[in-house]
């Protein structure tokens, strides 16, 4: 293109939307067809060094935007429709090691049923479950048929020998702490969480009644901070005030 030709940000974006939805989607669709999830450093070496957690990059004052902001906009775009197709969660082979080391699971809040789908590829022992009320735009038990239509704090009570596993709670509802109050002392917790996931009293309550035991480093998107963390609950904390609407039971 000649020099004094100008190209427009969008412009740019438009250029690096195909090589990213091939190389993003592609590479997520093959792990839900049974292809091994890769590590979180190889994410990162494949995709690129700025799906990092955006709080590790600060932390270190180095911010990784290997494509400008061209690459920036074309990931934003690209998140809502892997958001539509799959959910919420990036994955690594990591994350997937810890659930493996403490199966049996019980997954709450499973949405399209993709990490279900991938814990069953390796072999792990899973019920997913999920109410079934999306505002998201993805479909509800897309990728698991079983997938059993209860409350996440009903699914606790239910499966009480399983590990209670859950990604991205509902931003601003209660029914997360409401299924960890639900949990008996001595029971494990994992949990994918970003800052922009449940409500502060559900942090609240599982940090004044669980012990933590370690951190998971996830891929995220541009400026997300997702993580995951294993949890066993150690004691029974009072709940908040009681607050109009809502049932903690």
């Amino acid at each position: 293109m000649p020099a004094h030709v100008a190209v427009s940000v969008p412009q740019i974006a438009e250029n690096y939307a195909p090589a990213l939805r091939h190389l993003i989607l592609g590479t997520m669709r093959s792990w839900l067809n049974g292809e091994p999830v890769w590590s979180h450093d190889r994410i990162l070496e494949l995709w690129g060094a700025d799906f990092e957690m955006y709080r590790r990059q600060w932390d270190r004052g180095v911010l990784s935007m290997p494509g400008g902001r061209g690459r920036t906009i074309a990931l934003y775009e690209l998140r809502d429709e892997v958001l539509k197709e799959f959910g919420f969660a990036l994955p690594c082979k990591e994350l997937l090691d810890v659930l493996e080391d403490n199966q049996p699971i019980v997954e709450i809040g499973a949405g399209t049923g993709y990490m279900t789908a991938l814990m069953r590829h390796r072999g792990i022992d899973v019920i997913g479950t999920d109410p079934g009320f999306n505002a998201y735009g993805f479909i509800t038990g897309r990728y698991d048929v079983r997938q059993m239509r209860i409350q996440g704090k009903t699914a606790v009570r239910r499966f009480r020998d399983r590990t209670v596993f859950c990604s991205w709670a509902t931003l601003a509802e209660t029914w997360l702490r409401q299924a960890l109050r639900a949990m008996e002392i001595g029971r494990k917790f994992i949990s994918i969480e970003e800052d922009a996931c449940a409500e502060e009293t559900t942090w609240d309550y599982r940090d004044a009644s669980f012990d933590h035991v370690n951190w998971i480093d996830l891929p995220a998107w541009n400026y997300m901070n997702d993580r995951a963390g294993l949890w066993i609950k150690k004691r029974h904390r009072q709940p908040p005030p009681f607050r109009y609407g809502e049932d903690d039971n």
